[in-house]
Parts: C-alpha cells; structure tokens; sequence
C-alpha cells in the first residue's frame, strides 16, 4: 500500500476558487435583486401655505426664484446654475452644476399656470431623468396646498434601481426642505 497524500490543490487555488465564489454571490445578490426592485420611482411630498396661488406662483413659475427656496445651496455651496433668457414660461429652462463641475442637471418647464402650478422635465448629464410637477390647490383657510412630485422609468438600469432605494429618503428630505423654504417665503412675501 502507497501512503500517497491526497491531492486537494494549493492553497491560493484555494483562496482564488473562495473568492470567485463570493464575487458570482454578490453579482447574483446585486442583479436579482434589481431585477425585483420597482422599475419607475415616484416620489411626493406636500404642504400648506398660507398664501395665494398667485404669491406661491412667482416663486415657482419664475426658474431663477429656485435658488432662493430651494435646498440646494445649503446642500451644495459651490453649485452653478445658468438660465434661458426667459424665466418663467414654456420652454424656459436652468441647468445646475453640481459641485461646481462639469456634470450638469437641467429643469425645462413644459407647462405653467398661475392657478395649477407647474410641470417640467428633468435631465441628467443630457439624459431623460424624469418628469416633475409643483401643483397648487385650494386648502381651508385661504391656504395652498402646494405638491411636489418627480417622477420616471429605469427600464433595467440595476444601479440606477439601485440609486433610487438608497437616495429615496435624501430626495423627500429635499423635497420638504424646498417646500419649508417656499412656504417661509410665500408666508413673508405676501
């Protein structure tokens, strides 16, 4: 009888095959579970300020009054933004530059009415990221309710999926930042 020791590889094989099992795991993991994530997001969040449509609109119909409700600055303080040279009708738009850099965001409004609010679409590094919405109606006491939505497909974009379950919280928080500042200043501005 031959006491021959078993072949069982080296250690590094070893450690490779290991390895290679974890990274087929989490490649797994990743794209099944992006597959069973949401393919559009929707996010909303409200409000109510006491003031009228027409107060409210002036600060939200006219793209270049963002920059002074909007979250953004506190959040970025080297952020750019450059406008169209009309502000506040169809077709006007602003492009943001986060960070001061190159990548851009860009808000072009699609419809606007003193008494409905807003629509536009938003783009990201020149690609479609969606359409949004600030709308205005009635609420008790000479009040508006004032709703902020974005919305849009992914298709089967994983990290974008992705992107949307982790940023979900930090973009209503945004959302209710902006609102915060639109209502402190339609409720001053009267």
């Amino acid at each position: 009888m031959s006491d021959k020791p078993k072949k069982g590889g080296s250690l590094i094989g070893k450690l490779f095959k290991v390895i290679l099992a974890l990274v087929a795991i989490v490649a797994i993991a990743f794209f099944g579970g992006a597959a069973v994530l949401p393919g559009e997001f929707n996010y909303e969040r409200s409000t109510v300020i006491k003031a009228d449509r027409g107060v409210i609109h002036k600060n939200v119909g006219d793209l270049k009054m963002w920059e002074q409700w909007g979250p953004w600055k506190a959040e970025d303080p080297d952020i750019r933004w450059a406008y169209s040279e009309k502000t506040n009708e169809v077709g006007s738009w602003t492009e943001f530059f986060p960070g001061g850099g190159t990548d851009s965001g860009k808000v072009i409004i699609t419809k606007t009415s003193e008494h409905n609010g807003i629509e536009y679409n938003m783009m990201f590094s020149g690609e479609d990221a969606g359409s949004g919405a600030i709308r205005y109606e009635a609420a008790p006491d000479d009040s508006t309710k004032v709703t902020w939505t974005w919305k849009g497909t992914m298709g089967y974009q994983p990290v974008d999926r992705w992107i949307h379950q982790v940023m979900g919280s930090k973009i209503s928080e945004m959302f209710d930042k902006g609102l915060a500042g639109m209502k402190a200043r339609a409720e001053t501005k009267k």
